[in-house]
């Protein structure tokens, strides 16, 4: 009975607020469609009831579909780029797929701090803390973004003693370790670059000495709970609380049995080292801890020597949550391992869906080939060139299939914000108010694939005869769309062309059509890293042969059954290391040391890692 009167409730609400905002330029679901998900969504709710499970990736599924049906139909004729549905708890949502909206919500000045992700990962904050990145409305936000962009730049451009490129001989020495001929184990291509990804952000935070006792002591579950605690609103249930602090703790035991190996506690409490950086921040920094910090002869704002730093996580390990001062070292502590696991699975994803397309496909494989082996040979490969870091350059063939990897299958599928205070639209002259609690969503599959972001390219007579077709859609994989050159400067299969056009990924951010590491300052830090890491794994290919097996067709279909998707990578790879370079030259000649980081100018990172640059001497 409560269950029909509740439903009552809800259709009657339903109904009230259609009839109010029939008359906006808001597209509305279609009504068995909208049905088929109120029905899913309260069946679940009420199962769970009993079951004490709720089965999230069946209502992230339904949840999405509706959404991407709603997001194109926002974009058709007659229609203006924002949709609108609420939930049974009547959480107002809107679908916004229109660039110039997007660009409102970034850029507008009267709409900062108006929106925000940190409702999103109330979860999160029970693992991490409060404070923790995710969380946008943290006072230590901008300093932790600061430290990561800078740690990730400085592992970019960082060289051995025989002045190479460390981040390039670690990927080496990973393939060498994954050839067939050593390592007989079959894995998929998914496992390897998950591990690969995980190795190169392990090096970056936590040094050499770590990867091989991490790996070892890795359990794949702690990721998956993880990533189990992203982008959810629903209110916390006593059941999930005690799993929650269970898994923090789980966490925090993991890093603590880190910290206890005898060749690792002085490398990963060091004044220099990731963790020590992220007591600093939430620890040090905290004036409401500084009293106590005293008390154990701990000076705020003054560095923190390896010593401290171990006797603080001691404390923690001691005390556990019954304090606020070793509640918040368990808080450093825990997002000190949040990065490894977690973070590598956004570039894993990248590797996978980037190989994939070259892999599976002769066309374009032949010409990452050609491209490889003529940098490689006159020593002009440049993997810390970004395709990101000018509106002017033109990309590499290989950056152009990054790129298009990045299109087509994004990590995040999905960009949400919640509104924290009521904020309004300018659409087609008219205004629409965004009420506080509000839901945005903004689909990278319906911006990405929309023909007004990624126009169609006519092909030539020459074109046609190659693709069977006159025109290649938003749909379609091609590389080539954006404008790859050679060399010499021409464009890759212009002759295909009937018009040499093409997209740049600087102003299609800017211009918020494309989205795939987010935009401005809510970009990925871990950007410009994660695309080194992807040149790199395709230099690997003058080294290396990969061959996959077992893996499907070459297609991309966005996955929405949980946060962070990934299409393939289920297929095993097979490497092994080639007799003899495919190119006559070898890779060990590099560039000239460079004498500082830099960034490009119109990055706005630059000042962000201003910012701490004098946290680190």
């Amino acid at each position: 009975m409560q269950f029909i009167l509740y439903l009552g409730l809800f259709l009657v609400t339903t109904a009230y607020i259609y009839w109010r905002i029939t008359a906006s330029p808001l597209t509305m679901p279609n009504p068995v469609s909208y049905l088929k998900l109120v029905t899913t969504l309260v069946s679940e709710k009420v199962k769970s009831i009993y079951t004490q499970e709720l089965n999230n990736e069946k209502i992230q599924e339904s949840f999405m579909a509706l959404t991407v049906d709603l997001s194109k139909k926002s974009l058709q004729a007659n229609h203006h780029g924002i949709s609108f549905f609420p939930l049974p708890d009547l959480t107002r949502v809107y679908v916004v797929s229109k660039p110039s909206l997007i660009e409102q919500i970034y850029n507008k000045r009267e709409l900062a701090g108006k929106y925000g992700q940190a409702p999103l990962f109330n979860r999160l904050s029970s693992i991490l803390g409060p404070n923790n990145l995710m969380s946008s409305v943290s006072p230590s936000r901008a300093e932790l973004r600061a430290a990561i962009l800078l740690r990730n730049e400085e592992m970019r451009h960082r060289k051995n003693a025989e002045n190479r490129y460390e981040l390039e001989e670690l990927i080496e020495e990973f393939f060498e370790s994954q050839s067939a001929d050593i390592n007989p184990n079959k894995k998929t291509l998914g496992q390897v670059m998950d591990a690969l990804s995980r190795r190169v952000l392990l090096y970056t935070y936590f040094g050499k000495k770590s990867t091989e006792v991490f790996e070892r002591l890795y359990q794949s579950e702690l990721t998956r709970e993880l990533m189990g605690s992203l982008f959810n609103i629903e209110p916390i249930s006593q059941k999930e609380k005690l799993r929650l602090a269970n898994l923090r703790q789980r966490i925090f035991d993991f890093a603590y049995t880190l910290l206890q190996q005898d060749n690792l506690k002085e490398e990963l409490c060091a004044s220099y080292s990731w963790l020590n950086r992220l007591i600093c921040i939430h620890v040090l920094g905290n004036e409401d801890l500084h009293e106590a910090l005293r008390s154990r002869g701990i000076v705020p704002h003054m560095a923190l020597s390896g010593e401290q730093c171990e006797e603080l996580v001691q404390f923690a390990k001691s005390r556990g949550d019954a304090c606020p001062l070793s509640r918040v070292i368990t808080d450093a502590v825990n997002e000190s391992l949040f990065i490894p696991l977690l973070g590598f699975d956004a570039t894993a994803t990248l590797l996978v869906s980037s190989l994939k397309l070259s892999l599976q496909d002769p066309r374009i494989y032949k010409l990452v080939k050609q491209e490889l082996e003529e940098q490689v040979a006159g020593n002009s490969y440049n993997f810390n060139h970004s395709a990101w870091d000018s509106s002017k350059e033109k990309p590499s063939y290989i950056e152009a299939v990054i790129l298009e990897a990045s299109r087509v299958l994004p990590p995040a599928p999905v960009i949400p914000e919640v509104v924290l205070e009521a904020m309004e639209l300018e659409n087609d002259g008219q205004l629409i108010t965004l009420p506080a609690g509000s839901l945005l969503l903004m689909p990278l599959e319906t911006i990405h694939k929309d023909s007004a972001n990624f126009p169609d390219i006519h092909l030539s007579a020459e074109g046609e005869s190659v693709f069977g077709k006159k025109l290649v859609t938003a749909n379609d994989i091609f590389p080539e769309r954006w404008l790859p050159v050679d060399r010499q400067n021409n464009p890759y299969n212009a002759n295909w062309l009937s018009e040499i056009k093409g997209v740049n990924p600087v102003r299609l951010e800017k211009e918020k059509r494309l989205l795939t590491f987010k935009t401005g300052k809510n970009r990925c830090p871990g950007l410009r890293l994660a695309l080194s890491e992807a040149m790199l794994v395709f230099k690997m290919l003058a080294k290396f042969d990969f061959q996959i097996a077992e893996e499907g067709g070459l297609a991309f279909p966005f996955v929405y059954s949980k946060p962070l998707q990934r299409f393939g990578g289920k297929g095993v790879l097979a490497v092994r290391k080639l007799v003899k370079p495919e190119s006559v030259a070898e890779t060990l000649v590099v560039e000239k040391p460079n004498p500082r980081v830099e960034l490009p100018a119109n990055f706005n990172e630059e000042k962000e890692i201003a910012k701490v640059s004098r946290l680190h001497p």
